[in-house]
């Protein structure tokens, strides 16, 4: 799992039979993670996070 961070996605890789499938999750999504019997919500992992673009921050900075 890749957790990005400066937007709201996440690519998990899972292994298959036939190598690694990616899928990409964004924005309001929920990533399903039955290995281990639960989901995640993308909401919850960026909560607190400021996602503006990093010209923005930088501008709240100075």
């Amino acid at each position: 799992m890749l957790v990005e961070q400066r937007t709201a996605r996440i690519v998990v890789l899972r292994r298959t039979a036939n190598g690694f499938q990616r899928e990409e999750h964004a924005g309001q999504a929920t990533v399903a993670l039955p290995e281990i019997g639960c989901e995640l919500p993308l909401a919850e992992v960026y909560d607190g996070v400021d996602l503006r673009p990093a010209r923005q921050l930088a501008a709240i900075d100075a």
